[in-house]
């Protein structure tokens, strides 16, 4: 079975329009619109000039893991950064956020995505929008994220730690070593945990003093100190 539709409309509207209607019932994901768009594709070239795999198809990344990509001619452990997951729908998101959209529903990927403007905002619409520049600012974007992502599950293992931590005192060098760790927590809450003398001094305003960063672990924002 097959179907052959005729129109006067601009060929490449019209040919996205008949793709996303058709297959709005099978497993054809919104991001699957876009992976052969130009500009993607020079996305693509660019993050691979700076040492990252920037995945437009869906089961590229596995792909390339035991075969060189068709294009690129690499395999994943050939990219510098190999270990950082970058996509088209994590990228939509996180750039759109960076550039200070402020809610869930403006820089969620599927409202981006089927949103025309949205999308040219972030990614132009022709080869000459991806610049090097573009692409550098995109990876800063992507590095906060991944930053700010590691930083969350961080404080949510520090925060199951304190839950049990006076009945098990024995873990007391875990949770030390996390907050330590911690980029959110500053240096006068990490004094009151530098051994277990000085935590037992007042452990429960020392424990309310860590919980209070706990919005941090819900995505909203919170203060991230440098050493």
């Amino acid at each position: 079975m097959f179907r052959i539709i005729q129109t006067n409309l601009n060929e490449n509207e019209f040919e996205m329009n008949v793709i996303k209607c058709n297959n709005t019932q099978n497993a054809v994901q919104v991001r699957d619109f876009y992976s052969n768009n130009p500009e993607q594709i020079e996305l693509q070239n660019k993050f691979n000039e700076q040492g990252y795999f920037y995945e437009i198809k869906r089961g590229e990344r596995n792909f390339i893991k035991k075969n060189p990509h068709t294009r690129l001619k690499k395999k994943l452990v050939d990219f510098k950064y190999s270990s950082d997951n970058i996509d088209i729908e994590k990228l939509a998101s996180l750039y759109r956020a960076y550039n200070l959209e402020p809610s869930a529903k403006e820089v969620g990927a599927k409202n981006i995505l089927n949103d025309d403007d949205a999308y040219q905002s972030i990614f132009g619409n022709s080869t000459t929008d991806i610049t090097e520049d573009k692409v550098k600012d995109m990876i800063l974007a992507f590095n906060i994220f991944d930053l700010l992502e590691q930083e969350s599950k961080r404080l949510n293992k520090i925060l199951k730690v304190l839950l049990h931590i006076d009945q098990r005192e024995k873990e007391f060098p875990k949770l030390k070593e996390l907050i330590e760790d911690s980029l959110a927590l500053n240096s006068i809450v990490k004094s009151k945990f530098k051994d277990l003398d000085s935590y037992n001094k007042n452990p429960e305003r020392h424990k309310k003093s860590v919980r209070k960063f706990s919005c941090f672990t819900q995505g909203k924002v919170s203060p991230i100190y440098s050493h």
